[in-house]
């Protein structure tokens, strides 16, 4: 086993609420627990075990990255510093692949950690393995650490479900001995509103209207009357039709049918609205129904302002968002596809 140079990273949660059902705890009730990662592989021990725990971590991540180099003993170490790096996104890939981006409404924040390890002759300390330590709590949801490289920086994400705040300190420890070095602890908080990490490609849709199609008239599965045959199809397209003669009509996917309606409704029963209504995928954006009430998330789209989620759609999957235009397809005019910043508001 080769012996080195360990940056650990400790993170206090201010709850204390364990989530990783796949770590044991066998802490008492009024004992704080930790969350202790290597990479993307976690435990978690009550407070009282941490050094023991960091000590078998330390030893397990040098087993298994054989290949790590150090430049710098314990006693050699000058600094060690944690500063935030960059802005707060919503992650495109949570850490932990059992988590979602959205999960009840309520969406997964990414924090990222830079931690710099210099030696006391200004040397970097490159290569060392990052252990991150967290208290337990039902915000932490992922942990990911990253080694330093050749100019001693390495990196802390920790994933965290709604708002939470969080206190980082780094620690440099020489496996088999004692010496330790650590930095002084940051504290950071999420914040509600913030960018996602991938943007969005966004379309547009509309309640089709007869009078734009020009194609014969037939008989519709589920209604009285005919219709153009092109309108029939936008209507299968966009979910909702305007007859010619001043009616409403709807596609039902599931029934292969159409039914006459009073007005347009989004799938979270609300009647859509120009400058106001998109479709999405509820995976990345808030649409749920949680005790009979619907969550809908609010989002800033770059260049078109803030929208409401309220619909969904079957190729709505992914990255994408429809936005409701109108009625007709004189509603899309000054409207182009494109790709678009996209940040999360609230949840209402």
């Amino acid at each position: 086993m080769k012996r080195g140079i360990a940056i650990l990273a400790v993170i206090g949660m201010l709850l204390t609420d364990s989530i990783f059902i796949e770590a044991q705890n066998n802490a008492p009730d009024d004992l704080e627990n930790v969350i202790i990662a290597v990479g993307d592989n976690m435990v978690i021990v009550p407070k009282s075990r941490e050094e023991e725990a960091l000590e078998e971590l330390f030893s397990q991540a040098y087993d298994e990255e054989n290949e790590i180099v150090t430049y710098a003993s314990a006693a050699d170490i000058a600094s060690i510093t944690v500063v935030r790096e960059g802005e707060q996104v919503i992650p495109t890939t949570p850490l932990k692949t059992s988590e979602n981006i959205i999960n009840q409404g309520v969406p997964l924040y990414r924090l990222k950690f830079k931690v710099t390890v210099k030696a006391n002759d200004g040397r970097p300390v490159a290569n060392c393995a990052v252990v991150a330590v967290t208290s337990g709590n039902t915000g932490v949801v992922g942990i990911k650490t990253i080694n330093t490289n050749s100019t001693g920086i390495g990196y802390i994400e920790i994933d965290v479900r709604g708002v939470n705040t969080v206190e980082v300190k780094a620690v440099c420890k020489r496996m088999g001995t004692s010496l330790s070095v650590q930095s002084a602890p940051l504290r950071s908080s999420t914040v509600l509103s913030c960018n996602y990490e991938s943007q969005f490609y966004v379309t547009a849709y509309i309640v089709a209207k007869e009078a734009d199609y020009k194609e014969g008239k037939v008989t519709a599965t589920g209604i009285t009357g005919t219709y153009r045959s092109d309108f029939l199809a936008a209507v299968k397209l966009n979910g909702t039709g305007y007859t010619e003669g001043g009616k409403y009509i709807r596609y039902n996917s599931g029934t292969s049918a159409y039914a006459f309606v009073t007005a347009p409704t989004t799938a979270s029963g609300t009647v859509p609205a120009q400058n106001h209504t998109i479709a999405v995928d509820s995976y990345y954006i808030p649409l749920v129904k949680i005790n009979s009430v619907w969550r809908r998330g609010v989002v800033q789209i770059s260049g078109m302002g803030e929208r409401v989620a309220e619909d969904k759609g079957g190729a709505i999957q992914g990255y994408r968002i429809d936005e409701y235009r109108g009625i007709g397809r004189g509603s899309l005019a000054g409207f182009s596809n494109g790709s678009r910043t996209v940040k999360y508001i609230r949840t209402q």
